[in-house]
């Protein structure tokens, strides 16, 4: 009689691992792009047959890789997992935020409140987003800007939305108000 064990513990954990991977983005910790598209084809589900509407809202801080280009990658890494932990704690219950891309950065939230709630969310980002970010005793303005779209007037499909989000945020020198349609 032979009697074999082997500790899976870390195979398991590897498994985790790859598991909050495919879900969430490595260096913010927040949800990445997959994730995004699939919680936003859900609420778009549930919203459709109520009329409810919803807001995509695209933020890029476009001076992000000044932090990487001064400081290197480190402080860039230190630098976005700071800036997703001011969205994760500004969203709260009211918005989900995800990573997309680089220093783009994805948001769904209800619009049931109209559009003053949208314009209210929206400033509050870009607000948040304004101040200075200090990384390794030097302060960084990120820059960000704002694109929002509604469903459904600015679409019916993710693809649709985000892209219509896209296009209002990289339209040079929008102010918050003019972004969301």
């Amino acid at each position: 009689l032979v009697n074999v064990l082997t500790d899976i513990t870390e195979r398991e954990r590897a498994e985790a691992r790859l598991a909050w991977l495919a879900e969430f983005d490595a260096v913010s910790g927040l949800p990445n792009q997959s994730q995004f598209w699939r919680l936003l084809e859900a609420r778009i589900a549930t919203a459709a047959p109520d009329g409810r509407e919803l807001a995509v809202v695209s933020m890029v801080l476009e001076r992000l890789h000044e932090i990487v280009d001064l400081l290197g990658h480190d402080a860039g890494d230190r630098a976005l997992r700071q800036a997703a932990d001011l969205l994760r704690n500004a969203c709260g219950d009211i918005a989900v935020a995800a990573r997309i891309r680089a220093a783009e950065f994805a948001f769904v939230l209800d619009a049931g409140g109209g559009r003053a709630t949208v314009e209210r969310f929206a400033q509050m980002l870009h607000g948040l987003m304004s101040r200075p970010l200090n990384i390794d005793g030097q302060d960084f303005f990120l820059n960000p800007m704002l694109g929002v779209a509604l469903f459904p007037q600015d679409g019916h499909s993710t693809d649709q939305l985000y892209r219509s989000a896209q296009n209002a945020c990289s339209g040079s020198g929008i102010e918050v108000d003019d972004a969301i349609h």
